[in-house]
């Protein structure tokens, strides 16, 4: 047997943020942590490329041009292809219980309010991950 196929097979993370220096940011840390990850910066790119890519993890952007992330999440909720990827969503727009509620509502998995502290995101992403397993 190859040691390639003894090893764990590598998470892959999608993330759709328009701000080129947040991007870039989250890619180098996640890549530096071990995942695989892929980028866009526009909401219909990064909506095209769920589904041709099949993460599985999204970080989502919550304001992204061409389609908002709003938008992005109640698409990929609704749709059994794809509605059991997880979807962490990013925003500097939630701030009371109400708002935080509003955005679960949406279909989010998670949400961090930015700005964030990396190691709080990495933790909630190994949480994402956690809770696809299957119980023992």
């Amino acid at each position: 047997m190859a040691i390639e196929s003894q090893l764990p097979e590598k998470k892959r993370i999608l993330v759709v943020e328009d701000e080129m220096s947040t991007r870039t940011m989250l890619v180098k840390l996640l890549e530096s942590v071990g995942y695989e990850v892929f980028q866009e910066e526009r909401g219909d790119t990064g909506l095209d490329r769920v589904y041709d890519l099949r993460p599985d993890l999204l970080l989502l952007d919550l304001n992204l041009p061409n389609l908002t992330g709003t938008e992005i999440c109640a698409k990929l909720k609704s749709d059994p292809r794809v509605r059991d990827i997880p979807i962490l969503m990013m925003t500097g727009e939630f701030k009371s219980p109400e708002d935080k509620i509003k955005g679960f509502g949406l279909g989010a998995d998670d949400y961090i309010t930015k700005p964030f502290d990396l190691s709080i995101l990495l933790s909630r992403i190994q949480n994402l991950f956690k809770a696809q397993r299957p119980l023992e």
